[in-house]
């Protein structure tokens, strides 16, 4: 947060990086920011841009100290990082080091830092360690080599390069890097591009892909001494042709003959299909109640997800009597939940009840973030009826994760249900920031988890429409003030009450 006067500014709505937890935060001499995040790494922010120090990102970074020299230092749970800047306009150069117990730390795990005349002071969980830094002369980076390449145990030249058929496919790939202040201590990352999505750690000095898929690959590989310094990649570019029948024209011949096979056999099965319709009938109605039962099943992992992140949320706080509180409660809702989630269907009177002690969970995550108000028609018979199990509870969580959490003020959260004929009406209301909004702030996040509560609930209601012909209809409206300013959402969900009146 950036205080402006009388106002404060969330920087985390500008720049995403921001949102991370923060331990620690420094300011150096040419008014930059470094920020210490909480699993996150370390992070330099020039008050335009936020750049990410990659090779902080597997460490902890619990206390941040600038020098004299204006020389980043960090204590982490990995030992206590040095960052030196060479542009701090851009941070286009940077050195990155890592100072260990091989340097002479009793421990790893250092809680901070300080650097006084080239002498390193360590507070660490065992004890404190001074490193002096004078004394630690070579800091040239490793030098790595690619040894050798084999093809299905056969040696291959070692090319920018290597193409193979698809029987040739188990490569091992052999490298090794010489620096002799490590003295054997030696890390290696790789990164296979086309399988790997980040750079993978191993000490190992060989790779295996065994059964390598026809393709286009390039691996790369890198090493890092005992001081944090990496030597620079390496990269082979590795080529596994498809057979014969994997080609293209191949399988657009293939196709071809299949397309007129099928097509003769088609008018002998159109006979078949009319006299087996009845048994298909009955199988289809089968599978129905299957996907149904196995939609609800899916609802489970996704609710227990969100919970479980609050409860972290406590424990990085270290507020561990709310923590405690929190689990309790969470283990009353999950009983319920669970026992919901095995029924298709569930009184009004029990779903109420979870919702209810779910929306309060919710509360105790986001401290201050809204209110809420459950109104139910008195003359509505709530231990009779029945509705389809935790179908509301999806909207529940959507109108407080998306709307209601990203409000700069105190919120509101309205459930009502009432009857209307024959339908049982319930609408979910918030006054957060609306849809529109919340997409926005959605496609901006870092999270790669993608929800799939409200989507599973429309897989649910084309079930129970095919299966049992019942139509559940459910509607988002966006909510404008007089401005023409998104001010909410409400959704409303509509359910034929006769539909569920002699449902066991």
């Amino acid at each position: 947060w950036l205080a402006k006067g009388d106002k404060l500014e969330n920087l985390g709505e500008k720049f995403p990086l921001l949102r991370y937890p923060i331990n620690d935060l420094k300011i150096d001499q040419q008014d930059n920011i470094w920020i210490a995040t909480d699993g996150f790494g370390i992070l330099y922010f020039n008050r335009e841009t936020v750049f990410v120090i990659e090779e902080s990102k597997n460490n902890t970074p619990n206390q941040l100290f600038i020098d004299e020299g204006n020389t980043v230092w960090a204590a982490t749970n990995r030992g206590v990082s040095k960052i030196s800047i060479s542009n701090a306009t851009t941070l286009l150069d940077y050195t990155y080091q890592q100072y260990t117990s091989t340097h002479g730390l009793i421990s790893n795990e250092v809680n901070q830092v300080v650097v006084k005349d080239s002498v390193l002071y360590a507070a660490t969980n065992a004890g404190l360690s001074t490193i002096n830094l004078s004394k630690i002369v070579d800091q040239s980076a490793p030098v790595l080599y690619i040894e050798g390449v084999k093809s299905n145990g056969t040696n291959v030249s070692v090319k920018s390069s290597i193409e193979c058929s698809y029987q040739e496919n188990n490569i091992v790939i052999e490298y090794v890097s010489l620096s002799y202040k490590s003295k054997g201590k030696i890390d290696y990352e790789y990164q296979m591009i086309g399988i790997d999505t980040s750079w993978q750690s191993t000490t190992s000095l060989t790779r295996e892909y065994p059964q390598l898929d026809p393709g286009a690959y390039t691996f790369n590989i890198r090493a890092k001494d005992i001081n944090g310094v990496y030597s620079s990649t390496q990269s082979i570019q590795i080529i596994i042709h498809p057979p014969l029948w994997g080609t293209v024209w191949f399988r657009l011949a293939t196709l071809l003959v299949l397309g007129l096979g099928i097509g003769g056999v088609f008018r002998w099965k159109v006979q078949s299909i009319r006299r087996q319709e009845a048994e298909k009938t009955r199988i289809n109605k089968k599978f129905s109640e299957l996907e149904l039962q196995a939609l609800r099943s899916r609802l489970n992992p996704h609710f227990i997800f969100n919970s479980m992140n609050a409860i972290q949320n406590y424990v990085y706080t270290k507020d561990k009597r709310v923590a405690g509180k929190y689990i309790v409660q969470f283990s009353r809702l999950m009983r319920l939940f669970l026992n919901a989630s095995y029924e298709k269907f569930n009184f009004l009177d029990k779903e109420v009840e979870i919702l209810e002690r779910y929306i309060e969970l919710e509360k105790m995550r986001f401290i201050d973030k809204f209110d809420y108000q459950i109104i139910i028609d008195k003359t509505l018979p709530v231990g009779k009826i029945k509705i389809p199990s935790l179908i509301l509870q999806p909207y529940v969580e959507n109108a407080i994760n998306h709307g209601l959490v990203n409000r700069v003020s105190k919120g509101n959260l309205y459930l009502r249900i009432h009857q209307k004929n024959d339908v049982l009406i319930c609408e979910i209301e918030d006054d957060g920031i609306g849809q529109v909004a919340a997409k926005k702030i959605k496609q901006q996040s870092l999270k790669k988890h993608q929800p799939r509560g409200m989507a599973l609930v429309a897989e649910r209601q084309r079930v129970l429409m095919e299966n049992n012909n019942i139509d559940i209809k459910i509607e988002m409206i966006d909510l404008y003030n007089k401005e023409g300013v998104a001010c909410g959402t409400k959704v409303v969900v509509q359910i034929p009450m006769q539909d569920f009146k002699e449902i066991k």
